[in-house]
């Protein structure tokens, strides 16, 4: 692929910044406040709203290829979708080595700013790039035991915590 199908991490940032402003937009005019699935904060942004934004960043993508990553994340179909997990998928076209995708994560999840990401943070992390997997990647071992992509997220993301490390309180511990 030529560098005109890859996301810069200055684009990815720009977007970043454009997609936040949204959703929070769009968290105050939400009658709930919040979304559905977490991951943003917002009720979403919505399906033009991603498109729009992505080809003013991105123009050589165009609406298709936009529509294509919004669609990886919105999977109950709501047209709505948000600003976090949007930008996570939008990673999987990021051209940057893996500690600027790495820190970029971090930040992104970093929702506290307090340099590391606690268990709330690192789950709804873990489900959006779970989320991801299912959307872009074949799992190895056949289709996940849940019957939704967001149920099976939320169980691998359990599992992951019941399986070691990670549920540890430890400060030593922390990301």
């Amino acid at each position: 692929g030529g560098a005109a199908e890859h996301l810069s991490l200055s684009e990815l940032e720009q977007l970043r910044a454009t997609l936040a402003d949204r959703d929070s937009a769009a968290s105050a005019a939400s009658p709930r406040g919040r979304s559905s699935g977490g991951g943003g904060g917002g009720g979403g942004v919505t399906f033009g709203a991603f498109v729009a934004c992505v080809c003013d960043v991105k123009p050589a993508w165009g609406e298709a290829a936009a529509g294509a990553i919004f669609g990886a994340m919105d999977l109950h179909g709501r047209m709505r979708a948000p600003a976090r997990e949007l930008l996570v998928s939008l990673t999987s076209r990021l051209h940057c080595g893996l500690e600027e995708r790495l820190t970029f994560f971090f930040e992104l999840y970093d929702t506290d700013s307090d340099g590391r990401l606690d268990r709330a943070e690192l789950m709804e992390m873990s489900s959006a790039l779970f989320k991801l997997k299912l959307a872009f990647y074949d799992l190895p071992d056949g289709p996940p035991a849940a019957a939704t992509p967001a149920g099976a997220a939320a169980q691998y993301t359990r599992q992951l915590y019941a399986a070691g490390g990670a549920a540890r309180r430890s400060e030593d511990n922390a990301l």
